[in-house]
């Protein structure tokens, strides 16, 4: 019997998989969708097509992190089996154990997930890792960013300068276009996926201002403390009932507490979708999330950098490759 060919996503954030959605031209889908994608979403995603849901929580250290790679190992080798080599595998921008799994067996695509593909200072090297072989992963551990030869295409939407390490491979995509392409059905299918209904849109519309929020005490870069005490001098230099707040999906922080006359968005909804649904903004307001730059050129950013505090400029560097105006925080 011959393998099926397929359009593989391997998803870890609700970013790309709206860009997988915009993307994908053929009917046979197979998803990977990391643990990071919430249940609702997962469910409808497995219930339309092909797929299975993945736990890469891997220890850094311990006999665990072993067990939990051979497991990883042997269900993604087991589901892989049954596709195609011809497939193309659209995904994630790191080196991870099941990344290097898929770039090995299959032509390799990357899908834009933030500014990493346009930072490539601190990428890793292409390096042998006999100990991941041993436990059923590939030999290799592949260079992030599609640097490395096994990537074929990378997907951006130009949110900064193409380095031109990548450049040759790069496909810019309008994220516009390609949902103006898409059918009603299409369309209607994608929102029902997110969980996007008419009514939350209308009341979208009535905020003036958005504060994109980051992951900072979830990667461990600022104490939740430390996190929340900024967003809240932040958001001392605007009206409060005026901003609606999207939280990173990774968050865990409990914005409606900190901020109680803001609006706050679901955390699944990638805000560059409700962007297409028209819902528009005076201003954007973040620290370094490149979303505030998908609201069009007539919305103001108030983007005030890294340099905000030493732990962050630390982590990210200055991200001298975005050229617009930074605020300074007002003490």
């Amino acid at each position: 019997m011959s393998k099926k060919k397929y359009d593989i996503f391997y998803i870890k954030t609700t970013y790309s998989l709206m860009i997988a959605l915009l993307i994908s031209k053929e009917i046979d889908r197979y998803f990977i969708l990391n643990s990071s994608i919430s249940e609702s979403i997962k469910s409808k995603i497995l219930k339309r097509w092909k797929g299975i849901s993945i736990n890469e929580d891997i220890p850094l250290k311990g006999i665990k992190k072993y067990f939990i790679k051979i497991n990883l190992s042997k269900k993604i080798k087991k589901e892989i089996s049954k596709i195609s080599k011809d497939s193309f595998v659209y995904g994630y921008i790191y080196s991870t154990f099941i990344g290097d799994i898929l770039k090995s067996k299959f032509r390799y695509c990357i899908l834009e997930d933030g500014l990493a593909n346009y930072e490539l200072k601190h990428r890793n090297k292409k390096k042998i890792n006999f100990k991941n072989f041993l436990l059923g992963g590939s030999l290799f551990e592949y260079e992030s960013y599609g640097v490395g030869d096994e990537t074929k295409r990378i997907y951006l939407t130009g949110l900064a300068e193409i380095p031109k390490e990548i450049k040759e491979k790069v496909v810019l995509v309008n994220l516009k276009e390609m949902w103006d392409l898409k059918s009603e059905d299409e369309k209607k299918e994608i929102l029902d996926i997110f969980s996007i209904y008419p009514s939350e849109i209308e009341v979208l519309k009535n905020a003036k201002n958005i504060l994109f929020t980051q992951p900072l005490s979830e990667d461990s870069i600022l104490s939740e403390e430390e996190k929340v005490e900024l967003y809240k001098k932040i958001m001392r230099n605007y009206s409060e009932k005026e901003v609606l707040i999207k939280p990173h999906p990774r968050e865990k922080t409990d914005y409606k507490k900190v901020f109680e006359k803001a609006t706050i968005l679901k955390r699944e909804i990638p805000f560059e979708l409700l962007v297409l649904l028209g819902v528009k903004f005076e201003k954007a307001i973040t620290i370094f999330s490149t979303a505030a730059f998908s609201l069009g050129e007539k919305v103001k950013v108030d983007f005030y950098g890294t340099e905000i505090h030493q732990n962050i400029y630390k982590n990210f560097g200055s991200l001298e490759n975005i050229k617009i105006e930074r605020r300074k925080l007002e003490e």
